[in-house]
């Protein structure tokens, strides 16, 4: 946290701080809480482009646009336009990668993984992005039946991996993937530290 903070992410503080929320909401709520996580990791896969839309026809991006900083009124019009453009090919998308052929109007990626989803691949891709990620935290509610710590360790790092991706990070960035991939070898590793940990205890007892 510190780090981020000296640093000025807004995006790692945001991951940090809604990632202590779903330690605390599995760690406190069990398999119910597990539950809820199901629904709020599937709704910016369902909703991000609507979200936006919505927020555009309202009036209240106009109004988001008075108040952020430089950094976040840029992602705004990012946002806006890539959902505006989702309308156009709404299913299949347009195609790997097509974020970096718009320009100036979204320099690279989208800078949230949901639109940038729904941008290149559709509703299909993003639903199929959507079900991947449902499936680890439902994974993490069934882990919670019994073993609440480690899940709650699982379900902080899984929001905190999709915030920051949702605010910051392109999809298809290499190391960003692979720090995915680490993050959930190193959650394993620790769950089968203290499941042996247990049994050794156990061993002990008898």
């Amino acid at each position: 946290m510190a780090a981020a903070a000296t640093m000025s992410s807004d995006a790692s503080l945001a991951g940090l701080g809604l990632g202590l929320a779903a330690w605390l909401l599995v760690g406190k709520g069990g398999p119910t809480g597990g539950r809820v996580l199901v629904g709020l990791v599937a709704a910016p896969f369902i909703l991000a482009p609507l979200a936006v839309l919505f927020g555009v026809q309202t009036g209240v991006w106009g109004k988001l646009h008075q108040w952020v900083p430089a950094s976040w009124d840029a992602r705004l019009d990012i946002w806006a336009f890539a959902a505006d453009k989702i309308q156009a090919h709404p299913i299949r998308g347009w195609g790997l990668d097509a974020s970096r052929t718009f320009g100036l109007a979204i320099p690279l990626h989208t800078h949230n993984a949901q639109l940038q989803l729904w941008l290149e691949l559709g509703a299909v891709g993003a639903a199929l992005a959507g079900v991947f990620f449902c499936w680890l935290a439902y994974g993490l509610s069934r882990l919670s039946v019994e073993r609440r710590g480690e899940a709650a360790m699982g379900a902080g790092a899984l929001v905190t991996f999709l915030t920051i991706g949702g605010l910051s990070f392109g999809v298809w960035q290499e190391w960003w993937l692979a720090l995915g991939a680490l993050t959930v070898i190193a959650c394993e590793m620790a769950r089968r530290g203290v499941q042996r940990d247990y049994v050794e205890e156990l061993a002990l007892v008898d």
